[in-house]
């Protein structure tokens, strides 16, 4: 689905902030980091969860350093993590002033047609939800798009937590905080549209779990490799065309 990086969708400028603020966070820019993880959280509202790498950044970097340096680094977490959830308070400052609704991202999601739910939902009744469609539901096109948002959320969970889990096993000293943290962030972005009794869109949203894909490379087998690629290929020819044809695919 990386072809909605070229549409007109919010993926593209969502995906550019997400990568700016983390590799300045990475060049320890940190008037820049926090530029970019407002403006994120302006985009959408999971840039509001750019917290957690920032702190687990600065976790890995407090621990590491010198005594005469963590007071210095406290102060740093404290402006940087108040950057992301700023930028999400303006957009809901400007819904106020202009519905006279704060959240009105979250309520107007059933004005949508999209069969979301205003109230959260666990992602394991989404999952009970879904086997009933394949179970009763007519086998059309939206029968084909609905086992694609399954397939997808469940393979993309799957490596989440296999990632997750191979990070932890790492001894304390020699973990990767910063992948630890864009971890948890991915896991925030696959699970937080699924909150509105769904898994539509997933295929697009996904896009945005990087670990997901940092994780990929490092298989080793190079058989599982290929198969992946060839499945990821067949996909993005067939998702494309309907796509460039006006069908609703992600």
């Amino acid at each position: 689905t990386s072809f909605f990086f070229g549409a007109v969708y919010t993926e593209g400028l969502f995906f550019l902030l997400i990568v700016s603020t983390l590799y300045f966070l990475k060049k320890e820019n940190y008037f820049l980091v926090a530029l970019f993880a407002f403006l994120a959280s302006l985009t959408r509202i999971v840039g509001v969860f750019l917290v957690i790498p920032i702190a687990f950044h600065l976790l890995g970097k407090y621990q590491k350093s010198k005594i005469k340096y963590q007071k210095y680094i406290l102060n740093i977490k404290n402006f940087l993590l108040i950057t992301p959830i700023l930028g999400l308070s303006v957009y809901c400052f400007y819904l106020y002033k202009t519905t006279g609704d704060p959240f009105f991202f979250f309520t107007s999601q059933p004005a949508f047609g999209a069969n979301r739910s205003t109230h959260l939902i666990s992602f394991l009744q989404v999952y009970w939800r879904y086997f009933k469609i394949f179970f009763t539901a007519d086998h059309d096109f939206k029968y084909f798009v609905s086992v694609l948002e399954f397939s997808f959320f469940s393979f993309v969970l799957m490596i989440l937590i296999m990632d997750l889990f191979k990070s932890f096993q790492k001894r304390k000293k020699i973990r990767d905080y910063d992948l630890i943290g864009l971890n948890l962030f991915s896991f925030v972005n696959l699970i937080l549209p699924t909150l509105t009794g769904t898994f539509l869109s997933i295929p697009r949203f996904s896009l945005i779990s990087l670990t997901f894909f940092i994780y990929l490379p490092q298989i080793k087998n190079n058989l599982i490799k290929y198969l992946i690629f060839i499945v990821f290929l067949t996909l993005h020819i067939l998702l494309l065309g309907y796509f460039s044809q006006g069908y609703f695919v992600s």
